[in-house]
């Protein structure tokens, strides 16, 4: 395929694309159209060339002598939060880790939170990375998007859940210091929040939110360094997403979420989610690959050493389980289906 022709029709996809096509549905037209044998990798290749093409034509002009500091980095804790994580790895010779990752709210699984709260009661940890995906915003994740659903009806909806999932971790490990970090659907969600009417009125919304309970806002970052242990979101998704990303840390021990797949490689450990596992946003009808579960961390501070114990929470009869010390432990039993949350079974 000449290049013009292939730009020509990646142009005219992203057209269809941003008026509410799905990927699936691209894939399906081409295929017909061309006669070929395509995958989705092609439709995202496509895709990702036409937005490229777009973003190179635009010409981008930048005020000289003008430093822009964003709202949401002059409300910091970071200098705070790295006091206190200085104290915690000079006091304790073993420093006890937890992430708590991909909840998507108001997509999280009820009994997957249920399963992270047991076992952070029992594992006791000093440090509670927050957020990494910890809300979710239909008006950008839904394909095509949700555009009923206003910025403050999101925010609300956000409290609404935010909240009480706070109170719950304070009540278990109330000593624990919790970090926010930002993942992808928290960025798009704050970008969401600046193109609004009133920008600067939703991200002081959304602070309030975030910081409820002693959370600590740590401006617009995607990982924070405990010791010899780096956790961060995530941005890598591939096959091999904990050989990649244990590569860019140059084998230093690495704890990320954001693929909902869980990977161990070297010193890098994928966690899985805390969210439903059916996306509500994912249209192509598969059962879904991803699995829920976290890891428990401990970081020797004497030698530099990470271990990291990851934790998959299996289901049985709408109940998610997973053993602790040989212990089981068990959620509700809610049913979920493809569409949200169902009921709650006896």
């Amino acid at each position: 395929m000449a290049m013009s022709q292939r730009l020509k029709i990646a142009l005219d996809y992203l057209k269809r694309h941003e008026a509410g096509e799905t990927y699936q549905q691209l894939l399906d037209y081409h295929n017909e159209t061309y006669g070929a044998k395509r995958t989705r990798g092609f439709i995202f290749g496509l895709l990702r060339s036409a937005r490229n093409h777009v973003m190179d034509s635009k010409i981008i002009q930048i005020p000289q002598a003008q430093v822009v500091v964003r709202h949401e980095n002059l409300v910091s804790e970071q200098g705070e939060f790295n006091q206190q994580v200085d104290k915690i790895l000079h006091d304790n010779r073993f420093v006890r880790v937890m992430h708590m990752n991909d909840m998507h709210l108001p997509y999280h699984d009820e009994r997957a939170v249920e399963l992270f709260l047991k076992l952070a009661y029992a594992f006791q940890p000093h440090v509670n990375v927050m957020g990494s995906d910890a809300f979710d915003n239909p008006t950008i994740s839904r394909y095509p998007s949700d555009k009923d659903i206003s910025v403050d009806d999101w925010l609300i909806q956000s409290e609404t859940y935010w909240k009480p999932i706070v109170d719950a971790t304070n009540n278990v490990i109330p000593n624990a210091l919790k970090p926010f970090i930002q993942g992808n659907h928290d960025r798009r969600s704050l970008q969401e929040i600046g193109e609004s009417s009133y920008p600067r009125v939703g991200f002081q919304k959304l602070h309030e939110i975030v910081t409820y309970g002693g959370v600590k806002w740590l401006g617009k970052t995607e990982c924070v360094k405990i010791g010899a242990l780096n956790v961060i979101h995530g941005k890598r998704f591939n096959k091999h997403t904990a050989a990649s990303t244990s590569d860019d840390f140059k084998n230093e021990a690495v704890n990320a979420g954001h693929t909902h797949r869980p990977q161990m490689v070297n010193s890098c450990v994928i966690n899985g989610m805390l969210c439903q596992k059916e996306q509500f946003y994912d249209d192509n009808g598969y059962p879904s690959p991803h699995q829920h579960g976290t890891t428990l961390i401990t970081i020797d501070m004497l030698t530099g050493k990470v271990v990291q114990v990851p934790y998959l929470f299996a289901e049985s009869n709408n109940q998610l389980w997973t053993v602790y010390n040989s212990q089981p432990m068990l959620s509700k039993r809610i049913e979920y289906t493809r569409q949200g949350r169902k009921a709650e079974v006896a």
